[in-house]
């Protein structure tokens, strides 16, 4: 045995035209970040860290629900593409997609309704002051008018991935960046680094927008297969959630110590209260995607004990 790069191989020829629109949306991605940091850097001192700070806590549900989904669903999307059975593609993508926004959007409401307590508890220590608190709540709420566009579009990208087409979202992704520096420009002269941050936000609606319209296109729409109906009923409980969760997290940090543990309090308490809310409403909706979460941890605690 000796290495080879196999060049002239035909699978190895196939992968790299597959790779190449995404290496070069790639590239065009790290300008627009460039940018964005270069921009951010002439609005203040602190923006950039701000940002940074902000932008950690919204790859927590990112990686946890959207990314771990699209990886799961990816080799049933493709076995559906290599044999034709559409029926199946738009049956899979749809339930992935119903996944998605029942876990998505509470964590969207909850960092919202908690940005400052979990930004208290995590960041504000040494020389990470309240007010930097307060910078970067404002910074991880208006990246969080994104976050459920970004989580749909991992499963809208990987729809394409698994039909062997890397140029359309490579493509989609180029003119999302032209829409963040329309949105950039235009912004961050009236609003500094918010405007920059916002101008993200834009970026991932606009992909999952086009996206989502192309994938209409190609494969169909997913009439029948109650997404819209899981969307609307995750977001009204998601709502009667946040409302829970603010009032008693309000209350508790009149009553709390301050300190560690008292931060701590503030925000594990309310969140854990806002979750058996927002799983008792959506029970109560009637919506599949909760019976079966329901009865998979209960299975594995079965196991486990």
């Amino acid at each position: 045995m000796h290495p080879s790069a196999a060049w002239n191989h035909p699978a190895v020829r196939r992968i790299l035209s597959l790779y190449t629109p995404i290496a070069l949306g790639l590239i065009v991605t790290q300008f627009q970040i460039i940018m964005d940091g270069r921009w951010a850097s002439a609005t203040g001192a602190e923006s950039v860290s701000w940002m940074r700070y902000a932008t950690t806590l919204i790859q927590l549900p990112l990686g946890l629900v959207p990314v771990a989904v699209s990886l799961a669903a990816l080799p049933s999307l493709s076995q559906s593409a290599a044999y034709g059975e559409w029926e199946g593609f738009r049956a899979v993508l749809a339930r992935g997609l119903r996944l998605v926004l029942v876990l998505l959007i509470p964590a969207t409401v909850g960092l919202a309704v908690l940005a400052g307590p979990v930004i208290s508890l995590l960041f504000e220590h040494g020389s990470f002051t309240p007010a930097d608190t307060e910078m970067t709540a404002l910074a991880l709420r208006l990246y969080l008018l994104g976050l459920p566009f970004a989580g749909v579009d991992f499963l809208l990208n990987y729809s394409f991935y698994a039909r062997q087409d890397t140029r359309t979202p490579a493509i989609v992704g180029v003119v999302a960046v032209g829409c963040y520096f329309i949105a950039a420009l235009s912004l961050k002269g009236p609003y500094g680094f918010l405007g920059l941050v916002l101008a993200d936000s834009i970026k991932q609606a606009a992909h999952a927008v086009i996206m989502v319209l192309l994938l209409w296109g190609s494969v169909g729409r997913l009439r029948d297969r109650s997404v819209t109906k899981t969307a609307l009923g995750a977001t009204g409980a998601a709502v009667l959630m946040g409302l829970v969760v603010w009032l008693l997290a309000s209350w508790l940090a009149g009553l709390v110590p301050p300190g560690l543990l008292g931060e701590l309090i503030v925000v594990a308490v309310p969140a854990g209260v806002g979750g058996l809310v927002y799983l008792l409403v959506l029970r109560r909706l009637g919506l599949p995607e909760v019976d079966a979460l329901v009865q998979q941890v209960a299975a594995r605690a079965g196991r486990g004990g």
